[in-house]
């Protein structure tokens, strides 16, 4: 089973949080980003495929996540415009 996440967007709402650095799945929450918490949820239930579909400051995500190795699962990105 393959999971899809949607991560693009800008955050407007979260500005006071993100201050237009970092998209919100990157927000930390308890010291760890948002999606890290989703990511871990879904390896818990046994979905390693994931692919995010990501936008605005794409690249801090995919610096981050990469292709997954680090967390245990296999990651692959759509790029939205």
């Amino acid at each position: 089973m393959k999971a899809f996440i949607l991560a693009g967007g800008k955050g407007t709402r979260l500005s006071d949080i993100t201050k237009g650095e970092i998209p919100k799945p990157m927000a930390l929450l308890c010291g760890k980003p948002i999606i890290s918490y989703v990511i871990d949820n879904l390896k818990q239930n046994g979905i390693t495929d994931i692919i995010i579909s990501v936008g605005h400051l794409h690249q801090v995500i995919t610096d981050y996540l990469g292709n997954g190795d680090k967390f245990g699962v296999n990651i692959s990105y759509v790029f939205e415009d």
